[in-house]
C-alpha cells in the first residue's frame, strides 16, 4: 500500500514539473534574424542554433514569423587550441550570445552570453557541441526571455512621446505601415495608449483610401482578363467608407453577374467580418494582406 501511495505522489510531482515546464515565462512573441555567417561560423550553424532554441523553448515562448522582436544570434570563437599527442583535438572557447532586438525601433533590449569550453576533433564538432548546450533548464537563458519581455514593455514607458512623434512624421510622409509598425505594439496599459489608438485611428482612415485606390486598379485588371474571384480578392477588404468605394461597388456588382452564388457568398462573407473589425485589426489585416 506505502509503495502504490509512493508512486502514486511521484506520478504527481513528475506531472507537475513537466507543467512547471511549459508555463510561458514571456507573453512577447520572438521572430529571429539568421547572420549570413562566415568562414569560421557559416550560416548553417546559425540556422541549427535557431532551431534548438525553438525547439527547447517552443512550450514556454511564443515565437512567430510576424513579430518585430528578433532575437539575434552571434557565435563568437574566443578561443582555439591544439592538443593531444598528434594535435588533432581542438579545445575552443566558445560565446553564444542572443540579443533581443526591433528594427522598427532601433531599439536593443536585451542580451544573454553563454560562453563555453569544448573539446572535438574539428570546429564544426566543436561549435556543434556548443550549440547543443542550449537546453530548456538554462535558468539564465528563461530569465533572459522573460526580462526581455520588462525591457521591451520599459523602453515603450520611456519613449512612447518620441514614437508618437515619430509615427506622426511618418504618417505625414503617408508612409502608413512604418507609422503603424512604430505603434501595433505599445502596451495598453501605459498613459500613452489612448493617443496611440487615436493616432492609429488616424493613420487607417488615411491608409484605406491610398489602399481602396491601388486594390481598385488591380480588380480592374483582373477583370479585365476574367480573372473574376482573384479581382475579388483584391476587393474583400475595401472599406466601404474609402474615397473610391463607389467605383468598387460598381465593379463588385459587374463580377457578381459573372460568377456562381457560392463565390459572391464567399466574398460578402470576408467582406462582413473585415467590416466589423477595430481600426487597429483592420490595419493588421491590411499590412498583412499578401493578395496578388
Amino acid at each position: 500500500m506505502k509503495r502504490v501511495l509512493l508512486n502514486t505522489m511521484l506520478l504527481v510531482f513528475l506531472s507537475s514539473l513537466t507543467f512547471a515546464q511549459d508555463i510561458k515565462v514571456s507573453s512577447i512573441a520572438y521572430s529571429f534574424t539568421i547572420p549570413g555567417g562566415d568562414q569560421l561560423v557559416p550560416r548553417k550553424h546559425y540556422e541549427l542554433l535557431v532551431a534548438q532554441l525553438e525547439k527547447n523553448f517552443r512550450n514556454r515562448v511564443s515565437f512567430s514569423n510576424q513579430s518585430p522582436f528578433y532575437i539575434v544570434p552571434k557565435i563568437t570563437i574566443l578561443g582555439n587550441m591544439s592538443a593531444g599527442d598528434m594535435g588533432d583535438v581542438k579545445v575552443m572557447k566558445l560565446q553564444i550570445q542572443f540579443t533581443i532586438e526591433n528594427p522598427d525601433l532601433n531599439a536593443t533590449f536585451n542580451t544573454f552570453n553563454k560562453t563555453t569550453i569544448t573539446t572535438a576533433s574539428n570546429v564544426d564538432a566543436a561549435i556543434l557541441k556548443a550549440i547543443q548546450e542550449i537546453k530548456p533548464n538554462d535558468k539564465k537563458l528563461s530569465d533572459f526571455l522573460q526580462s526581455g519581455e520588462q525591457y521591451i514593455h520599459k523602453f515603450y514607458q520611456e519613449n512612447c512621446p518620441k514614437i508618437l512623434k515619430s509615427a506622426k512624421v511618418n504618417l505625414e510622409r503617408k508612409e502608413f505601415n512604418k507609422a503603424y509598425s512604430l505603434l501595433r505594439y505599445v502596451p495598453e496599459e501605459l498613459d500613452c495608449y489612448q493617443e496611440v489608438e487615436q493616432l492609429i485611428t488616424s493613420i487607417y482612415q488615411q491608409h484605406k483610401n491610398e489602399y481602396g485606390t491601388k486594390q481598385l486598379l488591380k480588380a480592374k485588371l483582373e477583370e479585365s482578363k476574367e480573372g473574376y474571384i482573384k479581382a475579388l480578392a483584391y476587393l474583400r477588404f475595401v472599406d466601404p467608407r474609402a474615397d473610391c468605394y463607389q467605383d468598387v461597388y460598381t465593379l463588385i456588382q459587374q463580377i457578381s453577374k459573372k460568377v456562381n452564388v457560392e463565390t459572391i457568398s464567399q466574398f460578402e462573407k470576408e467582406k462582413n467580418i473585415f467590416e466589423k473589425k477595430t481600426e487597429l485589426d483592420k490595419m493588421n489585416v491590411l499590412i498583412g494582406d499578401t493578395t496578388d
